[in-house]
C-alpha cells in the first residue's frame, strides 16, 4: 500500500468518527431547544412521543420551525450516519467474511437512515402513514446493521470487544420497540429511551474510530520506519 492511500485511509477513518459524533451532538442540541424552548405549553417528555416535537401544528398551535428544525437535524442525523457506516466499513477488511459482513451492514444502515429522514420529512400530523411507515422501517434497519457490525467487531480481536458488547443495547431496545409489545405510555418510554440510544450509540462508536484510527497511524509509521531502515 502506498503512502498516498494510507493517508487516504486514515484521513477517511478520521472523517467516519467525527461525522458520528457530529451526528449524536447535533441530535441531542436541536432537539432538546425543541423541547426546551419551543414546544407549545412545555414537552412532557414521558408522555409524548418523540416525533411530536417535529410536528407542524400542536394542539392547534402553528409549529413550523420545529418541523424544519427536526427535519433537518434528522436528515443530517441520517447523511452524517452514511459517512460514518461506510468509513468505519474500511476496519474491517481482514477476511472476505469480515468484508461481506460490513458491505450489509452499511447496506442496511444506508436504506435505515433514509427512512430515518422520510419519518421526519414527513410530519406524523399530516402524513401519518408515511411517517410511521419510515420510522418502523428505520428501527428494523438500524437493528439489522448494528447487529451485523457488533458482529464484525467480534471477529477482529485488535478493535476492542466493548464496541460490539455495546450493541447489545440498542438491539434489546430497537427490537421491543419493532415487535409492539408495549403499548399506552410504556410504549412512549420504550420510544424515547431509543431514540436517544441513536446518539450514546454512535458518540461511542465515533470515538472507537477515532481511538483505531490512531492505532492504524501509528502501525504505519513504524512499518514506514521499518521499510526505511
Amino acid at each position: 500500500m502506498n503512502k498516498e492511500c494510507v493517508v487516504l485511509g486514515l484521513n477517511w477513518k478520521r472523517i467516519g468518527g467525527w461525522s458520528a459524533i457530529l451526528l449524536s451532538v447535533q441530535l441531542v442540541i436541536i432537539t432538546s431547544i425543541i423541547m426546551l424552548f419551543l414546544y407549545p405549553g412545555g414537552y412532557d417528555f414521558w408522555g409524548v412521543k418523540i416525533s411530536w416535537i417535529g410536528y407542524s401544528e400542536v394542539y392547534g398551535v402553528p409549529t413550523p420551525l420545529n418541523w424544519f428544525l427536526y427535519a433537518t437535524t434528522t436528515t443530517l442525523g441520517a447523511a452524517l450516519l452514511i459517512v460514518f457506516l461506510f468509513s468505519w466499513r474500511t476496519v474491517f477488511t481482514e477476511t472476505t467474511l469480515s468484508k461481506a459482513l460490513c458491505w450489509i451492514g452499511a447496506i442496511f444502515g444506508l436504506v435505515g437512515a433514509l427512512f430515518w429522514a422520510v419519518s421526519a420529512i414527513f410530519a406524523g400530523n399530516l402524513y401519518g402513514n408515511i411517517h410511521n411507515l419510515g420510522a418502523e422501517f428505520f428501527w428494523l434497519f438500524a437493528t439489522v446493521a448494528v447487529v451485523i457490525y457488533s458482529i464484525a467487531i467480534l471477529l477482529k480481536k485488535d478493535y476492542g470487544y466493548f464496541y460490539a458488547l455495546i450493541g447489545i443495547l440498542p438491539v434489546l431496545i430497537f427490537g421491543v420497540h419493532v415487535s409492539g409489545i408495549f403499548f399506552g405510555s410504556a410504549e412512549v418510554a420504550l420510544q424515547k429511551v431509543g431514540f436517544y440510544m441513536i446518539p450514546f450509540y454512535f458518540a461511542l462508536q465515533g470515538f472507537g474510530l477515532l481511538r483505531y484510527s490512531r492505532k492504524f497511524a501509528e502501525v504505519q509509521a513504524t512499518a514506514g520506519h521499518h521499510l526505511e531502515e
